[in-house]
């Protein structure tokens, strides 16, 4: 057993065949989505400039939309994260958890269980799946034998066992055991902003920061409540950050606790690197798979979307960005006697 942690963001899903959305690359596609709508329902109000404006702010984008749109629909969005083929980066973190590390992340997808699953013999890839990948997971399988069923933590953060082993942390919830209040609220009054993981969520990373070292591994630092819990828990020497791009400003952040970080390449190098003897593992291909395409199905899920409801998020956005003079103006708007019906895409 090896006494690591590996904390993986939104960029281990992002490498072929999955090609998951990284998350401000989601933020970006949904809150184009409202734009559309408030376009259509106010197109007199809606503007590029505010558009702009809230695609740079920390915003709460899936809540809203599960409060106002209802949490069937935030559901169904989510469940688009679905992981058919897992990629190199979520077939390193299973053997990672095998090992014993212990894994987290605030990711959506089930890339990472459906790999263990793989190694250990629980799931079978689909029949669709290349022979490539058939031969490269009876290679892997040779050479690693799960013993143990991974455990999912992704609800009663503050009673679960972070000794037991292999463990993986699901920060905001799965589909099997629900998901986290701050992304699908329960009760339309809620504070969407979180810059502040919960006390529960706070006791996992916690028992990551106290392993001998903590990799963070495609993670670009959107998700403000898991940067800013990060950062109160790193220690020089103690930790490695990968990820394909950061800002420059969580660049120089993380420098100023260790020189030597963060490494920006892709996310996988950053598993394999915290992974012991890594590279004796077998290829794992890398081939696109077109049943494994995300934007086909966001578009499918988008086109269903009610106009009001879309409008009205897009609106709830411009407020919480400080632009109360456009958004009141789309409200109005909605207000109005006359009701908009259709879907977005069907109105474009």
């Amino acid at each position: 057993m090896i006494n690591r942690a590996l904390f993986c963001g939104a960029g281990i899903s992002a490498g072929s065949p999955v090609g998951l959305p990284l998350a401000q690359d989601l933020h970006n596609n949904l809150c184009k989505c409202f734009f559309d709508a408030a376009r259509v329902v106010a197109p007199e109000y809606a503007s590029i400039a505010g558009f702009n404006q809230i695609k740079n702010m920390p915003l709460n984008v899936i809540a809203r939309l599960a409060v106002t749109a209802g949490r069937s629909t935030a559901e169904e969005l989510l469940n688009l994260f679905r992981v058919m083929i897992p990629n190199e980066a979520h077939m390193l973190a299973a053997v990672h958890a095998m090992l014993g590390s212990l894994l987290l992340t605030p990711n959506f997808d089930d890339g990472i269980e459906r790999a263990y699953g793989l190694l250990e013999g629980s799931v079978h890839l689909p029949s669709w799946a290349a022979h490539e990948y058939h031969n490269a997971l009876k290679n892997w399988r040779a050479m690693l034998q799960p013993m143990t069923q991974l455990s999912i933590v992704a609800s009663s953060f503050s009673s679960a066992d972070y000794s037991h082993r292999p463990l993986l942390v699901k920060l905001r919830g799965c589909r099997q055991q629900g998901w986290h209040r701050s992304l699908v609220p329960l009760h339309p009054s809620v504070r969407f902003e979180r810059h502040r993981l919960t006390e529960p969520q706070m006791i996992a990373m916690r028992a990551a920061a106290e392993s001998e070292h903590l990799a963070i591994a495609g993670f670009s630092g959107a998700d403000v409540d898991c940067r800013e819990a990060l950062f109160s828990l790193l220690h020089p020497g103690h930790f490695s950050w990968t990820a394909k791009a950061l800002k420059s400003e969580l660049v120089d952040r993380v420098q100023r606790l260790d020189p030597a970080q963060p490494m920006l390449r892709p996310a996988v190098e950053g598993v394999r690197a915290s992974l012991p003897h890594a590279d004796e593992l077998p290829h794992w291909p890398d081939t696109s798979v077109a049943n494994n395409c995300f934007e086909s199905a966001f578009e499918q899920w988008a086109a269903k979307l009610p106009l009001n409801d879309s409008a009205v998020v897009y609106s709830q956005l411009l407020a919480a960005s400080g632009l109360f003079e456009e958004a009141e103006s789309i409200r109005s708007v909605l207000r109005s006697p006359r009701r908009v019906l259709a879907s977005v895409k069907s109105s474009e």
